[in-house]
This record gives C-alpha cells, sequence and structure tokens, in this order.
C-alpha cells in the first residue's frame, strides 16, 4: 500500500503537520467543516485503506469571520448528528444543493482509494464499520 497519492500530490504544496494516519472505530468522525490552515482555506485528500466511511459534501459556502477566527456557514437544513440513514428528503437537500452522500471503501481488488476535496468544501465522515484505516493530508 502507498500512503501518500504521489502520482498528483505536490509536496511543495503540502501544510506542514497535516498528514495523517487515522485508524478509527465504529463513530468515529468529526463534524461538517471545512479544513483550514492560519485563516486559509487548503484542499484535502483522504486514502482509505480499510474499511468504510460515509461521507456527506457540500460546495462551499458563505465564510464567517468572527475575531480572526474562520468558520464555514453550515445550511441550516444539515442535521446536527451524522445522518448514518439518511432519508429521502435529506437526500433530496444535498442533491439541491449540489452536495454528495456516499460510502468511501477500498476498491473491490482491495486497491486503496483516495477522495480529494477541493478548498472550501464542507465535509462530514463518519466510520460506520468496526474499525477504518485512512491517510490523508491538505495542501494549499
Amino acid at each position: 500500500y502507498y500512503l501518500l497519492p504521489n502520482r498528483w500530490f505536490d509536496k511543495k504544496k503540502e501544510v506542514a503537520a497535516f498528514t495523517q494516519v487515522i485508524i478509527g472505530n465504529a463513530g468515529a468522525g468529526i463534524g461538517i467543516h471545512f479544513d483550514h490552515y492560519k485563516h486559509k482555506k487548503v484542499a484535502t485528500y483522504v486514502t482509505i485503506h480499510m474499511g468504510v466511511k460515509h461521507v456527506l459534501l457540500l460546495p462551499p459556502t458563505t465564510e464567517h469571520t468572527e475575531d480572526g477566527t474562520v468558520s464555514p456557514a453550515i445550511p441550516d437544513w444539515v442535521p446536527k448528528e451524522f445522518p448514518v440513514h439518511p432519508s429521502p428528503e435529506l437526500l433530496a437537500l444535498v442533491k439541491e444543493h449540489k452536495g454528495y452522500y456516499f460510502d468511501l471503501a477500498p476498491l473491490a481488488d482491495g486497491e486503496p482509494l483516495t477522495l480529494y476535496m477541493p478548498k472550501g468544501w464542507l465535509h462530514w465522515i463518519l466510520c460506520p464499520a468496526d474499525w477504518s484505516v485512512v491517510c490523508g493530508g491538505s495542501m494549499f
């Protein structure tokens, strides 16, 4: 297995200390957010090696800055808890807002699969499996 998708990853644009290996158990995740470093939005990738991740992706929203902090404008229709079993109504809203909801897993032959998230995209990723192994990083 490779840990970094070196076929397209530009090491010169790497965000220092953002390259990680993440081992998570069922229910592991971080709330909806976009990635940033020192108040600059960064693009992010995750490569899944084992397990499954539920993924909710939404295009960039209006950015609010208060006291120098960066935070995304989370649409009010996004639930407070991760939608493990999203309703047809929620999926319709995701589609209406040009977002995506899907499962991320290695390919059928076991080859790791990489998801690239452009700067400013909101993402919410949750591990529904017993465990998962991903690596990831961010770039300017």
